[in-house]
Parts: structure tokens; C-alpha cells; sequence
């Protein structure tokens, strides 16, 4: 009898047909975590010029010089930060950013801190690598609270944010980051940040640790295009680490995926070139999505919500006494709405919570919202 690895055997994957089975074809799905818009059409144009050149070998595991150069000239010009292009990788992915980074760093046993309600995909990476995890709560019955630290393993080897933060929408202030930095220096932890949904803030950027003093030494940014051009299928990310950490990066990166797809990094160098001029109407798109769906929510009396502030997530919570899944499964029988439960999805500080996701055109999303309210307020 074959026996997989117990690394695998022992890992939760969670699904959502428990709450979608059933589920009429005339249901409005607000659970997907990708934008509904076409793909960047300087991604496109690049990508095709690509193709027509034959650009299709591998490129150097790290990524091709001249896009791991256009990140870097980036993230000096808008956080004022200087990366030489052999500290910046190119990944399948923000996933591909995540799961390398994690296996340069973590050994079976490691410790992690872990920004709480998290995103399931970085819970799972961890419980692959077999570290032992530990939460830090930043939202409370749908409001932002102040990171505590003081009860948490000073022995932990990172400390993993996400922000704008996917469930919530919330970006982690300067004032939060320093004092989490502050915890790191003093106990040589390496602070890894998820910044996938940067783009999609109202300026485009987030506070971060680099901007400190010694920040950068202790910093790992996880970037992502997938959400920004609208290209969640062709998988290309960024890493922006200390050499020293960028160096057991690529050695991981070499292992599983060789390169980052060759034509998808012509595409988004092509975009960075001609300096990204898609990027305001896609953030004003989101920023309309984001308000409107807070307005609309914030009718309910029965619920409690911060307005997301980045990101296409806005994660209310429900005193409705209710567990979330059953509340998730109401609402695909009498709203037609698929959404997803905060708990277990996003862990116990998800409990209370949905999460929708601001995907569908404007008055689609509207009637679901309301709809939404109707249902859980009757």
C-alpha cells in the first residue's frame, strides 16, 4: 500500500463546498480572490512581443536582470530604500514568494509568528514546513486592535504580516510596524511581509518595515503582480530580501520551478517601463468597490466593520449567534451569495466574520450586498 509523507497526510486543506454545495447557477460568487477586470494591456502587449521574439527559454532562476532592475529603481522611488538587483527575486507567484522564502529560512520545529485572522495559504505553508505557529491578533469583532507582542516566543525565527491584510482589508500602521520591528531586532527575528495587494491602495503603496532604520536588514517583502494587472493565472511575484536571505532563496527556488515563466516577466517589464499608467483608474476602481460595499454593510444593525483600506476584501462581523459556516450556507439558500466563513478559513480570530470579496461588477456587487443584509438582519 502506498503511504504518502505525513507532511501531506497531516495538512488541512480547506474547501468551500460545504457551504457552495447545492448551490443554484444564478448564485453571485463573492468569494473569489482574483479581480473581475481584463488583464493590463501593456502586460499583454509585453507578452506578445515576447512570443514573437521567441522568448520562451528559461530565464536565470532569480529572473531576468532587466525587471529584478525596474523593482528595485520601485521600491527606491516610492519608499526611498536602495536594492541591488541580486536582492531581488523573481517567483511563480506570490505563493512561489512565500513558500521559497520559507523554505530558505524555517527547520521542522521552527517557531512563526503569525498576524491573526490570517490568510489560509500562509497557515498551510507553515503546517507544511512543520513549524509550530503563533498567533497575533490585529482585528477583534470586525475592528483593528493594537498588535501585543509581549506574550509571544521571543525564541520565534519570523514573524509573518500581510498587508493590506487578506481577510480584512487593513493595512498595518507605521506606528504598529515599529513596534513589531523593535520585537524583531531585540530577539534577531526576520519579519516576512505579504504585500500582494499594495497596488490596490488608495496611493499604492503600504507603511513597511524598510522605512526604519535597520529595517531593510531584517525585512522580507512578498510581492505580487497576480492582483495588480489581472493576470492570477500566469503566477509571477517578487522577493526583495538581504542578500544573504535572497542567496537561500534562489537556492530553494532552484529545486521546484527553475525560473519564473518567461514571457509573464517580459509582460510586466513592459508595463514597468512605460510606468504603469493603469494602475490609478484600477485603484479608483477598487476604492469605489471597497466604499460602496462599506456603506452598504454599515446599514446592518446587527454587525460591525472597518472600512477596508486596501485590497478587494471587506470582512464584517455578525452578532447574530450563528456559526459561520451555517451563516455562509443561509446565505447561498435565501440571498444567493457565496461568501466565505471566517472561521475556520481564517482562523479563531475569523470566528464572527465573513469575507466577501469585492469581485463583480458594481451593481451586481451592490444587489448582493443588500440582499446580504436583508437576509442577516431578518
Amino acid at each position: 500500500m502506498i503511504k504518502l509523507a505525513e507532511r501531506v497526510i497531516n495538512l488541512e486543506v480547506l474547501n468551500l463546498l460545504e457551504v457552495s454545495a447545492g448551490a443554484p447557477p444564478d448564485c453571485v460568487n463573492l468569494t473569489v480572490g482574483e479581480p473581475d477586470l481584463p488583464p493590463d494591456p501593456l502586460v499583454k502587449e509585453g507578452i506578445k512581443e515576447a512570443l514573437d521574439k521567441n522568448l520562451t527559454k528559461y530565464t536565470a532562476d532569480e529572473g531576468i536582470l532587466e525587471l529584478r532592475k525596474a523593482i528595485a529603481d520601485d521600491l527606491k522611488e516610492r519608499y526611498g530604500v536602495s536594492y541591488d538587483t541580486d536582492e531581488i527575486i523573481i517567483t511563480q507567484g506570490g505563493a512561489g514568494a512565500i513558500f521559497s522564502t520559507l523554505l530558505a529560512l524555517l527547520n521542522e520545529g521552527d517557531k512563526a509568528i503569525l498576524q491573526s485572522p490570517w490568510y489560509s495559504g500562509h497557515l498551510r505553508a507553515l503546517n507544511l514546513l512543520r513549524a509550530k505557529t503563533f498567533p497575533f491578533k490585529t482585528l477583534e469583532k470586525g475592528i483593528p486592535v493594537e498588535p501585543r507582542l509581549d506574550s509571544l516566543p521571543k525564541e520565534a525565527k519570523i514573524i509573518f504580516l500581510c498587508s493590506p491584510n487578506n481577510p480584512t482589508g487593513m493595512v498595518l500602521k507605521h506606528e504598529d510596524l515599529e513596534k513589531i520591528l523593535f520585537f524583531a531586532k531585540q530577539n534577531d527575528q526576520i519579519i516576512l511581509i505579504d504585500i500582494a495587494y499594495e497596488a490596490l491602495t488608495n496611493d499604492g503603496k503600504v507603511p513597511l518595515p524598510i522605512e526604519f532604520k535597520g529595517g531593510k536588514d531584517q525585512t522580507v517583502i512578498l510581492g505580487s503582480f497576480s492582483k495588480c494587472y489581472s493576470i492570477t493565472g500566469l503566477r509571477i511575484g517578487y522577493v526583495a530580501a538581504p542578500k544573504e536571505i535572497a542567496v537561500g532563496i534562489k537556492k530553494a527556488i532552484s529545486t521546484f520551478s527553475f525560473c519564473a515563466n518567461s514571457i509573464t516577466q517580459y509582460g510586466v517589464l513592459n508595463a514597468f517601463k512605460k510606468g504603469n499608467p493603469n494602475f490609478p483608474s484600477l485603484r479608483k476602481e477598487f476604492r469605489k468597490r471597497r466604499e460602496i460595499a462599506f456603506e452598504i454593510l454599515s446599514k446592518g444593525n446587527r454587525l460591525t466593520l472597518s472600512k477596508p483600506e486596501g485590497g478587494f476584501f471587506i470582512f464584517p462581523y455578525f452578532e447574530d449567534g450563528k456559526e459561520d459556516v451555517e451563516r455562509a450556507k443561509l446565505l447561498v439558500r435565501k440571498a444567493k451569495v457565496i461568501t466565505v466563513p471566517g472561521y475556520p478559513f481564517f482562523g479563531p480570530d475569523g470566528k464572527g466574520h465573513l469575507r466577501i470579496a469585492l469581485t463583480q461588477p458594481v451593481e451586481i456587487l451592490k444587489e448582493a450586498l443588500e440582499k446580504i443584509i436583508s437576509v442577516l438582519e431578518s
